[in-house]
C-alpha cells in the first residue's frame, strides 16, 4: 500500500512554528491546513504522535472533499490504525478518493483486488485498476501493469506490452522496475535479442539506489565474465554489498568465493560461516554446502552426523541431490544408524525427479533386496533410466543383468555386450575387462572366423550393429595398447593386468608370444598381493621364462598363492611339499592336496587317492591303511573329468557307476 510522508529537514522550532500556523488557518476553514495538521499527528511531525487526533482531523477534511484525507482515512482503516480495523470502510473512502482521480487510491485498490483483502481476487478489476493509475504516471502501477502482462493475470499474456510498461515505471524512478528492466535485457524477455549491456546499465541504475538483487546480479555478470582477476574482485565487491542487505543468494556466493579462493583469498571456515549463516536462514542450497562441509571436514571438523542433519534439511526443501545424499548416507549408516528402507524412500524421491545416481541406487537397492524385495524386473527398469542418461555405472549393471538372464526373459550376451561397450567407452574399468575377458575366452574355445550370435531379431540387430562380428579379429583388436583389456589393466584392475601378462605367454590369443612382456606386468601386480598373479609369477621364476630361474623365489610365491586359497597354487605346494628335498614333508603335502581337493580341484583329488595319500594309505607309512579312501579319492577326481583318473577307474555307459578294472 502507498504512504505519502513528508520530507522535511526543519528543525523541530521551526516544525512547531509551521504547525502553528497550519492550526490556525485550520480554524478558519482551510482544509489543506486541517488535512496537514492530521499528518503532523499522524507522524509526530512538530506536533506529538496521536493517531485518534490524525483521525479527527483527516475526518473532517474528508467530509469537505479533501481526496488525500479521504485516502488515508481509508489507510487508517485498513491498517487499523485511530479505528478498528475494517476492510469495508477501508474501500469504500479508497473508492472515494479513487474516483477524485487519486493516483494512489486506485492503485491501493488494484492492490486490494489482486491479492483478496477483504474481497474475493479479481486479476481483471486489478488491472482495470492499476491501468487508470499507470496512466497519470503512476511508477508503481505501471510496473504492477507489466507484471500482469507478464504473467497473463486479467489480461492476454503478452511481454512485448509487459516490457513497455516495466520500461516506463523504470523510466519514471522506480528502482524494482529498474532491477526487473535489467533482467529483461538480459534474458531477452518482450524484445528481439538479449542486450547485456543494457541490462549492465539498468543493473547499476538500481543498485545505486540500493537494490540488493541488482548489486547480486552485477556480481553475477563479473563472477561469469570471470576473465581476469579484476572480475572476480568486482564481482566479491558486489556480492558483499549484496549479502550485507541480506540477499541469500549473494551470501552463499561468497561463501562460494571464500572456498575457491576468486577475488579472495581461499578461506574454507570463511566461506563455511557464510553457508552457515545464509543456511540458518533456510537456504537449502546453503544447507547442502553446509552439509558437504561437514562431510568433508572443509572449514569445520569432519562430522558426518551434521552432515546428515544439514542433507536432511536441504531434503526436506526439494533440494534433490540432497536428498540422494541422504539415502546415501543411511544406506551406509554414515552418520546415523543403518536404515535400508528410509535410504530407499530417499533415493525414490530424487530417481523420480531424474536424478541419475540416485536411479542408480535404486535399481541396487531392487537388485540386492535391500530395504525392499529383490525385484531384477524393477532393477532393470532403474537401471534403463539411469543408463539411456548415459551413466556407465548402470550400463554396466544392465550387461551384468542379461549375463545372468535376471530381469529379462532370457540371457543374451549379445545385448550384454552392447552394453558393456557403452559403458567401456566412458571409461568403466570393469566393462573394459568384462569385454576384454569376453573375446579373449571367446576366441580360445571357438573356431577361426567365429561370430557372435546376432537373434534374427530385427530389434536386437539394430541395437547389436556396432558389435565387432569377428571374434578373433576383436580379440587381436582388443590386446593393442587401446584395447578393452589393456585400459582396464592400465587403471589398475588386476584381473586384467593378469590376463593381459596371460595372454603374452599363449602364442594362440592373438598377440604375438613375448614371455618378457608377461615378466614385465607380473610383478607388478603381483605387489598388489595378487594371488593368481603370485602363482603365474613363481611358474615363471620355476621355469625361468622372461627372468632369471629361481626355485626358491618359485616356490615363496606359489605358497602365498596357496595360502590365499587359489586351488592351482595348493595342489603345487602340495607337490613341491613332497618332492622338493628341503621342503619334503609328506604330511605337509597331503594337507595342501586337501585344501585344493575340498576346492573341487580334480588333480588334487587324483593326486590324494593316487599319487601321495593312496601310497602312504597303502604302504601304511605315517597313515593307516584305508584302500576304501583311495577309491574314494579316484572316483571324485574321475566324476570331475580328470581323464588320468577315469582310465584309472573306468566308465560305463552311466557315469555314476564306476568301479576299477
Amino acid at each position: 500500500m502507498a504512504n505519502r510522508t513528508e520530507n522535511v529537514n526543519l528543525t523541530l522550532q521551526e516544525l512547531a512554528a509551521v504547525a502553528e500556523r497550519e492550526l490556525k488557518a485550520a480554524r478558519q476553514g482551510d482544509m489543506d491546513a486541517l488535512f496537514s495538521i492530521g499528518r503532523r499527528y499522524h507522524a509526530g511531525l512538530g506536533l506529538p504522535q496521536d493517531y485518534a487526533k490524525a483521525a479527527q482531523c483527516y475526518t473532517r477534511a474528508a467530509e469537505h472533499g479533501h481526496r488525500v484525507a479521504r485516502y488515508n482515512m481509508g489507510l487508517l482503516y485498513f491498517r487499523g490504525t485511530g479505528f478498528s480495523q475494517d476492510y469495508t470502510k477501508a474501500m469504500e473512502w479508497l473508492l472515494l478518493a479513487a474516483h477524485q482521480e487519486y493516483p494512489d487510491a486506485q492503485h491501493d485498490i488494484g492492490f486490494i483486488f489482486l491479492h483478496g483483502v477483504g474481497v474475493a481476487k479479481d486479476f481483471q478489476k486489478a488491472t482495470q485498476w492499476f491501468l487508470k493509475a499507470a496512466r497519470q504516471r503512476h511508477a508503481l502501477s505501471q510496473f504492477q501493469v507489466g507484471l500482469l502482462f507478464a504473467r497473463g493475470e486479467g489480461v492476454s499474456e503478452d511481454l512485448e506490452e509487459a516490457f513497455e510498461w516495466v520500461f516506463k515505471a523504470a523510466k519514471n524512478g522506480y528502482a524494482e522496475a529498474q532491477y526487473q528492466l535489467g533482467f529483461m535485457y538480459e534474458k531477452g524477455l518482450g524484445i528481439p535479442a538479449a542486450d547485456r549491456t543494457k541490462a549492465m546499465e539498468w543493473y547499476s541504475v538500481a543498485a545505486g539506489k540500493e537494490h540488493s538483487s541488482a548489486k547480486y546480479r552485477l556480481g553475477r555478470f563479473f563472477f561469469d565474465r570471470g576473465g581476469c582477476i579484476e572480475d572476480y574482485v568486482r564481482a566479491m565487491k558486489w556480492f558483499l554489498e549484496a549479502a550485507n542487505q541480506g540477499h541469500l543468494e549473494a551470501l552463499v556466493q561468497v561463501g562460494d568465493c571464500f572456498f575457491k579462493g576468486l577475488g579472495i583469498n581461499q578461506d574454507y571456515p570463511w566461506g563455511k560461516t557464510c553457508y552457515h549463516l545464509a543456511a540458518n536462514q533456510g537456504h537449502a542450497v546453503a544447507q547442502f554446502q553446509v552439509a558437504n562441509c561437514f562431510a568433508k571436514g572443509l572449514g569445520v571438523a569432519q562430522n558426518y552426523a551434521s552432515a546428515l542433519l544439514y542433507y536432511r534439511q536441504a531434503a526436506h526443501q526439494g533440494h534433490l541431490i540432497a536428498q540422494y545424499k541422504v539415502g546415501y548416507l543411511l544406506l551406509n549408516g554414515v552418520g546415523s544408524l543403518r536404515d535400508c528402507h528410509k535410504a530407499m524412500e530417499w533415493f525414490l524421491k530424487a530417481a523420480k525427479q531424474g536424478i541419475v545416481e540416485a536411479q542408480y541406487e535404486v535399481g541396487k537397492m531392487y537388485e540386492h533386496c535391500l530395504g525392499v524385495p529383490t525385484l531384477n524386473s524393477m532393477a532393470m527398469e532403474w537401471y534403463l533410466r539411469a543408463a539411456e542418461k548415459g551413466y556407465p555405472q548402470a550400463q554396466f549393471r544392465i550387461g551384468r543383468l542379461y549375463c545372468l538372464g535376471h530381469g529379462v526373459e532370457e540371457r543374451d550376451y549379445v545385448v550384454a555386450m552392447w552394453w558393456f561397450l557403452k559403458a567401456a567407452d566412458q571409461g568403466h574399468v570393469g566393462a573394459q575387462y568384462r569385454i576384454g575377458v569376453q573375446y579373449h575366452t571367446t576366441s580360445q574355445h571357438s573356431n577361426n572366423n567365429s561370430t557372435l550370435a546376432i537373434d534374427n531379431n530385427s530389434n536386437t540387430k539394430t541395437v547389436m550393429d556396432d558389435i565387432p562380428e569377428n571374434r578373433d579379429e576383436a580379440c587381436q583388436d582388443l590386446v593393442t595398447s587401446d584395447s578393452a583389456l589393456m585400459m582396464a589393466a592400465e587403471q589398475g584392475v588386476m584381473d586384467a593386468q593378469y590376463n593381459i601378462g596371460c595372454m603374452y605367454e599363449r602364442s594362440d590369443d592373438g598377440v604375438p608370444q613375448n614371455i618378457v612382456k608377461e615378466a614385465e606386468r607380473f610383478p607388478r601386480v603381483a605387489e598388489q598381493g595378487y594371488w593368481r598373479v603370485q602363482y603365474s609369477l613363481g611358474y615363471l621364476y620355476y621355469y625361468g621364462d622372461g627372468v632369471p630361474q629361481d626355485y626358491t623365489m618359485a616356490t615363496e610365491l606359489g605358497i602365498k598363492a596357496a595360502h590365499e586359497g587359489l586351488a592351482d597354487a595348493q595342489h603345487t605346494a602340495g607337490n613341491s611339499s613332497s618332492k622338493v628335498t628341503v621342503l619334503r614333508d609328506h604330511l605337509k603335502g597331503r594337507e595342501w592336496f586337501l585344501n585344493a581337493a575340498e576346492q573341487g580341484y580334480p588333480v588334487s583329488q587324483n593326486s590324494l587317492a593316487h599319487y601321495r595319500i593312496g601310497r602312504q594309505y597303502a604302504s601304511g607309512r605315517e597313515v593307516d591303511q584305508d584302500h576304501v579312501n583311495v577309491l574314494s579319492r579316484l572316483v571324485k577326481a574321475a566324476h570331475l573329468g580328470y581323464v588320468e583318473t577315469q582310465c584309472l577307474v573306468g566308465r560305463r555307459d552311466d557315469p555314476k557307476e564306476l568301479q576299477p578294472y
